[in-house]
């Protein structure tokens, strides 16, 4: 679980991200993201039924990401919300993909510091 400051938790957070955001796709990932009045990074996980039908793989999937993101976080650009999707396959893909598509989707946003 990544500590409180850095989570997105609120619908409305969500609803200005995915209305207002800038939106990349990987192979097993899509990121969509806004800057924010914040000073840290926060970060929201969506992996739909629609996606990923069983719940063991889309729990899996938001463990990698939690896991990632937190190994990310001091290299993130503060004053930022982004949202994580998981696409159609992504219960395919093995850890180190997963985690791959994560770092190129940030690095292609321009959201990772040097």
């Amino acid at each position: 679980m990544l500590a409180r400051p850095y989570r997105l938790a609120k619908t409305r957070d969500f609803s200005l991200i995915y209305k207002r955001g800038k939106r990349f796709s990987g192979s097993s990932l899509s990121l969509a993201y806004l800057k924010s009045n914040q000073n840290t990074p926060r970060f929201g996980f969506v992996v739909s039924t629609k996606q990923v039908r069983k719940i063991v793989d889309r729990n899996r999937l938001k463990r990698i990401l939690r896991a990632e993101t937190r190994e990310l976080l001091p290299r993130m650009k503060p004053g930022v919300d982004v949202v994580v999707q998981g696409r159609r396959g992504a219960d395919k893909a093995t850890p180190a993909q997963i985690r791959e598509d994560l770092r190129s989707l940030l690095t292609k946003a321009n959201l990772l510091q040097k």
